[in-house]
């Protein structure tokens, strides 16, 4: 892991790149020095560009403001943000170049203190905000640099934005500890996926579940791709299946959360049907769920007198290393007094003919304190048809009183799915 002296190699290289081909080649030092040279305010970081996120956090280590990641880079979202956090200013785009920027010295505590506030996305409800140390931060980055040998050789795609945590990851720290590229563009469509990684010959596509799903079918044919990484959701395993096959390349599943950093992979393609955690973490189970002890852990988490972290996810231990997520304890409501699991409902019916994704959601039940049970499902069946089918496998209580059936599920920039209008969808067919 990166000791005080080993943050030096971060400044070492004045023209690593963030770009590729004949783009323009931002100076990652030189807008770093200017940050540092400009006004102090904490900064959030409301931009998609990497070199810029980079060039940031290359400051803060060397005594810059404090940086905040917001949960997303609408107007209403960053105007929120900056409410609930006075003073914050917003880096929206490059500074102008300072003529003569201060030298970066990294300061010898960088690592200890918080490198960065990032938000969640607020899928399950209001986004919260995590404190991420540099060692939090730099060390996950310079594992998976190493447990994945990727170098300099390397070109990284990225789907998902510089402001989530898997993002920033995969798209900034990695790259600035290997001294990979990183191709600046952000596509969504699989078109545009197609051809960013064709162009730019991609040797790692970092993406989501929503992503992978479009692209079912889909080959890139890119003869320079040789891994790809999926995260910030269960990723369905005719997904995982048809990108290898149309590909040829395996996709590296990550779990984990922004507050407690990777907690493991696992790779279908090699015959993983479990995920095993990374060697720096530690994972039991705890009454059905799952504790971990990582050095990648939000300072200011709960821990007991082992210093084990409980999280809320429900796991299958497999052996002593391997285990498989069951999904979130607090995925639980209550229907007539009875408990149902949401997402073994989604599941059930994620798995009907002409079903491609579905949500479900409690919402409360009018003038009770039980819940009713709501899907948002994305596929060609009508709706009495899902509900038809759905009875056949889901006992009373756990079928859903509200069914609606659209094109897509709505997903926010990071690839989670959009809450809000969810939420909206449903209470227009409630």
């Amino acid at each position: 892991m990166l000791s005080g002296n080993d943050i030096g190699y971060l400044f070492a290289d004045p023209a690593r790149e963030f770009t590729t081909g004949a783009e323009q080649r931002g100076d990652i030092l030189s807008l770093a020095g200017t940050i540092l040279a400009g006004p102090q305010p904490p900064l959030c970081l409301a931009t998609e560009d990497k070199a810029l996120v980079a060039a940031a956090i290359l400051a803060r280590l060397c005594g810059g403001p404090e940086i905040f990641l917001p949960p997303g880079l609408s107007a209403s979202v960053l105007a929120r943000m900056q409410q609930d956090q006075p003073g914050v200013r917003l880096l929206r785009h490059r500074p102008d170049p300072d003529d003569k920027p201060p030298s970066l010295r990294p300061e010898p505590a960088s690592l200890d203190r918080e490198l960065a506030r990032i938000f969640t996305g607020g899928s399950t409800g209001r986004p919260q905000i995590w404190p991420k140390t540099g060692h939090n931060l730099l060390d996950e980055a310079l594992f998976l640099a190493r447990a994945f040998e990727i170098g300099t050789d390397d070109r990284i795609l990225a789907t998902v934005p510089p402001h989530h945590i898997y993002g920033l990851l995969f798209s900034v720290l990695v790259p600035l500890v290997s001294g990979a590229a990183v191709i600046p563009a952000q596509p969504s469509f699989p078109a545009e996926i197609r051809e960013t990684a064709r162009r730019h010959g991609a040797t790692i596509l970092v993406s989501v579940p929503p992503h992978y799903q479009a692209l079912r079918d889909t080959p890139l044919d890119c003869a320079s791709l040789r891994m790809a990484f999926s995260s910030a959701g269960p990723l369905a395993e005719a997904e995982n299946r048809n990108f290898r096959t149309c590909n040829q390349v395996p996709v590296i599943e990550v779990f984990g959360s922004t507050e407690t950093g990777g907690i493991g992979c696992r790779n279908r393609f090699a015959g993983e049907a479990g995920f095993t955690a990374f060697q720096p973490v530690v994972w039991r189970e705890s009454d059905g769920l799952l504790a971990v002890r990582s050095p990648f852990l939000s300072p200011g988490l709960p821990l007991d007198d082992e210093g084990w972290f409980q999280t809320a996810d429900r796991i299958r231990p497999l052996d002593d290393r391997v285990f498989i997520p069951r999904g979130r304890a607090d995925a639980v409501a209550k229907v007539g007094g009875r408990r149902v699991n949401m997402e073994e409902i989604r599941d059930t019916i994620r798995g009907l003919a002409g079903i491609h994704d579905c949500v479900v959601v409690a919402l409360p039940e009018r003038g009770g304190r039980g819940s009713r049970i709501a899907a948002l499902v994305a596929g060609e069946a009508e709706p009495e048809t899902v509900r038809e089918l759905a009875a056949r496998q889901l006992e009373p209580h756990a079928r859903p009183r509200i069914i609606r059936v659209v094109k897509t599920i709505p997903v926010r920039a990071n690839g989670k799915h959009d809450r809000a209008a969810i939420l909206e969808l449903l209470h227009g067919r409630a």
